[in-house]
C-alpha cells in the first residue's frame, strides 16, 4: 500500500510539469505570433545605427564597419536568427481531395459511375437497360 501512495504522489507532480511545459510552449507560440512593429523606415540612418549600436559612414556606406562578431552574437541571442517562417502547407492528399469539391467534377464522377454500371449490366446480358444513355436519364 505504501508503494501505491508513493506513485500517487508522483502523478500530480508529473501533471504539473506537463501543464507547465504546455503553458511555456503556448506562451512561446503567442510571443512569436505577436505583430512586429517596424518603424526603422521612418528613422534616419543615424537613428537606426544608434538603435542597433553600430556606426554608419553616411558619406560612404560601403566603408562602414557594421556590427562586430560579438554584437552579432548578442543580437542573435536576443532576437534569434534572421529567418522567415515558411507558411503552413496543406498535405498533398488534402490538395487532391479538394479538387472533388467542384460541383461539375461531382457531376462528371456520378455520370462516369452510372456509365460503368450501365456497361456492366449490358455486358452481363440483362436487357433491362437500353444503353448507357438510358441509365443516365433514369429510364433503367
Amino acid at each position: 500500500m505504501g508503494k501505491d501512495a508513493g506513485t500517487a504522489a508522483l502523478v500530480p507532480e508529473q501533471k504539473l510539469s506537463k501543464t507547465a511545459e504546455k503553458n511555456a510552449a503556448a506562451e512561446a507560440k503567442a510571443k512569436r505570433a505577436r505583430t512586429y512593429d517596424a518603424d526603422e523606415h521612418l528613422m534616419s540612418p543615424s537613428e537606426v545605427a544608434a538603435r542597433y549600436g553600430t556606426q554608419v559612414d553616411l558619406q560612404s556606406p560601403a566603408h562602414s564597419a557594421g556590427l562586430t562578431a560579438a554584437q552579432v552574437e548578442a543580437q542573435r541571442a536576443q532576437h534569434g536568427f534572421n529567418r522567415l517562417t515558411p507558411p503552413k502547407e496543406l498535405p498533398e492528399i488534402v490538395k487532391f481531395l479538394k479538387q472533388f469539391i467542384n460541383p461539375l467534377m461531382l457531376l462528371l464522377l456520378v455520370a462516369g459511375v452510372l456509365c460503368f454500371m450501365a456497361y456492366g449490366l449490358q455486358a452481363s446480358g440483362q436487357q433491362a437497360v437500353a444503353g448507357p444513355s438510358a441509365c443516365l436519364l433514369g429510364w433503367g
